[in-house]
């Protein structure tokens, strides 16, 4: 299949959070099942000329808004979107025209985004109505896809529903202003005007169908995934770890990894940590995010009266490379989420064989099975947070065991294959129903 994503971050881009993640991951393992992938992003850094490059089998797209549009907030959202409109019909128009091969770098410059076989040849086949892209996928998120979903089109567009914008507005602690209302609006109708629908679990179809209005049968289920040969590289340290952090290195570390936002829970983590090295001083915490609103570092220094510093490190935004390392050498994943769409950083952790301590909210039971993989708790409960966290500190058995069962249900169910597998079944699906569209 010929397949297009929509993703405003993409990797390497630096804290381009859980779509781009998710997208990165999504585009890749679908070119190993044979796909031709092409993802439409912004440029990095954001400044940056547009380009298009080949990355590990993957066509990735950047483009960006007009320069002129960097002081007019609105119309830079809108002009945006319309390039993407742009790109996307580009691409399907494009698709049938020879490239040359590439050989050597794993990434490379291209110029257009043509469809070749193995002699350079045109593969791709024009259907009945008319297109070359079998299938478009873009987020919810800011509408992404609104422009993509107006008027006729020769291929489907789907939406995946992550988390909406108001809900994160409100989960935030902001109040509702006109500007926001426009947006959410516009959010819902680009939902609604999507050929199909898609979400990563059952609990978020059900909200979502509630929250934009439209039928619960309409919104498929596909949870995420990751890729599992990590586990394979990581599964005979683990035990090493374990023992080691036992035995030669009393240090534990808890590691946070998401946007230093209310909701992801930060702040009931950070009133608990003091009373976590109170009784655990082995213990170690790790926040690696963007802190959105600057002032998280200052109110944790403000809460523990100074104390700490050498036991809670701040590091914003962290690389690819970074992000891997401290996944491998962190003994717990603490992310107490106040809401959660699906929460692939629970899987990242498991699938490298990492215990996790997350709030019983949403969809998160559908991915932590208390007890087995991790430890759930209810969600604002700082004494809670403390209390799952000095189980696992002080008992390493425990950890390694759940690490265990973490990795085994990654395998079984949340691996990078698994996902392209049903996501390649519901774009066949939503592809060979010409009703829809």
């Amino acid at each position: 299949m010929n397949i297009a994503l929509v993703s405003y971050r993409f990797p390497p881009d630096k804290g381009g959070g859980g779509i781009g993640s998710y997208s990165s991951k999504l585009a890749r393992a679908l070119t190993k099942r044979g796909h031709r992938v092409h993802v439409v992003c912004h440029t990095n850094p954001e400044d940056g000329p547009e380009q298009d490059l080949v990355d590990e089998g993957v066509y990735v797209h950047r483009v960006r808004e007009p320069a002129w549009t960097k002081n007019f907030p609105p119309l830079k959202v809108l002009a945006y979107r319309w390039r993407v409109r742009e790109k996307v019909f580009e691409i399907d128009n494009s698709l049938c025209s020879p490239v040359p091969q590439y050989t050597g770098s794993p990434e490379k410059a291209f110029t257009g985004a043509r469809g070749h076989g193995g002699t350079g040849a045109p593969t791709c086949t024009k259907r009945s109505r008319g297109g070359r892209l079998d299938i478009v996928e873009v987020p919810n998120w800011i509408f992404e896809g609104l422009f993509l979903m107006w008027g006729k089109r020769p291929f489907p567009v789907v939406c995946r529903l992550h988390t909406p914008l108001l809900e994160h507005f409100f989960q935030c602690g902001n109040k509702l202003n006109l500007a926001f209302r426009v947006l959410g609006w516009l959010e819902k109708i680009a939902v609604s005007r999507a050929d199909a629908l898609v979400t990563s679990s059952g609990f978020y179809a059900d909200r979502m169908a509630k929250f934009y209005g439209v039928k619960r049968e309409k919104i498929s289920v596909v949870p995420l995934g990751v890729e599992i040969g990590r586990i394979d590289n990581c599964s005979n340290e683990i035990s090493l770890i374990a023992s080691r952090s036992s035995i030669f290195d009393k240090t534990v570390s808890i590691l946070f990894i998401g946007r230093l936002e209310k909701r992801k829970g930060i702040e009931y983590l950070l009133k608990a940590v003091p009373d976590v090295l109170e009784r655990c001083p082995q213990a170690r915490f790790i926040f690696a995010g963007k802190d959105e609103a600057g002032i998280h570092k200052s109110y944790f220094d403000k809460l523990s009266g100074g104390r700490f510093h050498d036991s809670v490190e701040f590091l914003g935004c962290v690389s690819d490379e970074r992000l891997e390392d401290l996944y491998r050498t962190c003994e717990v994943l603490c992310v107490p989420s106040v809401s959660e769409s699906f929460g692939l950083v629970f899987v990242e952790a498991m699938s490298r064989g990492k215990p996790v301590v997350a709030c019983d909210v949403c969809a998160v039971g559908e991915v932590i099975a208390h007890g087995q993989n991790g430890l759930l708790v209810p969600p604002r409960d700082s004494k809670s947070i403390v209390s799952a966290l000095v189980e696992l500190i002080n008992d390493p058995v425990k950890r390694r065991r759940m690490g265990e069962s973490g990795r085994r249900m990654c395998e079984e169910k949340f691996s990078d294959s698994a996902m392209a597998e049903r996501t390649e079944r519901f774009y066949q699906m939503v592809s060979e129903d010409g009703n829809l569209f």
